[in-house]
């Protein structure tokens, strides 16, 4: 099973100058915009991966759902990091 995972798209790069966050998107895996993200913080730590928090707004009068996201070679780049082996199920 392919897990979904989120695509983070940052605003137009702008002639080498720095660009403020607007106009930047969340995609569901349909291509769907996620409406609601307030922030979204990337960190990029050397010799480590790469990770993303993303703060999002939600409706606390009805009841919600939410899936941590982690793709299969995310996975097992992570088993490897720890020094683990992962093995798929027969």
């Amino acid at each position: 099973m392919k897990l979904p995972v989120v695509k983070i798209m940052p605003p137009p790069y702008s002639d080498g100058n720095l660009v403020a966050g607007y106009g930047t998107k969340v995609l569901d895996p349909e291509g769907n915009e996620i409406r609601g993200i307030s922030r979204i913080q990337v960190d990029f730590t050397i010799d480590n991966f790469v990770t993303a928090t993303i703060d999002l707004g939600i409706n606390m009068n009805q009841p919600f759902d939410a899936i941590a996201l982690i793709s299969e070679q995310s996975l097992a780049d992570w088993a490897d990091f720890y020094g683990y082996k992962l093995e798929k199920k027969e």
